[in-house]
Order: C-alpha cells, then structure tokens, then sequence
C-alpha cells in the first residue's frame, strides 16, 4: 500500500542519515532487506505483522548500509531480535 511504503521510504531515509554514499552503494541490498522480510511473512513463517516488520526492518538496516550485507532471517534470528526491548 502507499501507506506502507512510505513507512519504508522514511524509514530507510532516517537509517541514512547523511551517509547517502552508503545508501547509493547499497541500495539494492536495501531494497532485498524489503523483499526478504515481505517473503518471511508472505510465508507465514513467524506470526509477524507490520511493527514487527518495521521492527525488523529498523534493527537490519544500519547493517546493510554499513557493509552491504544482509545477515541469515532464519526464524531463530527473527525471534532473537524481536525478543529485545
């Protein structure tokens, strides 16, 4: 929906910051950090709704931007971080 990716476009702005360099280098690995969380609740493999998502999404991003990596969504990974507060 528009709401939801403008939830992501703002999100992924404020992860940036003003390293916009990192975000042009990686934003394909961005937009895979998106496409993997949709499919791990497309799957229904965790009961996860859209906090959860954003949740994910805001913990995963700083990653990605930092080296371009997008770490393991196993459901042990997901739980471990939706378990922190």
């Amino acid at each position: 929906t528009e709401a939801a990716l403008f939830d992501y476009s703002g999100m992924t702005l404020r992860a940036v910051g003003g390293n916009i360099e990192s975000a042009l280098a990686h934003k394909d690995k961005v937009n895979q950090l998106a496409m993997d969380l949709n499919k791990a609740v497309a799957e229904q493999q965790y009961n996860m709704g859209g906090k959860e998502w954003q949740r994910l999404f805001k913990e995963l991003l700083p990653g990605v931007l930092r080296n371009g990596e997008i770490p393991p969504l196993s459901k042990e990974a997901i739980d471990r971080i939706l378990a922190r507060r």
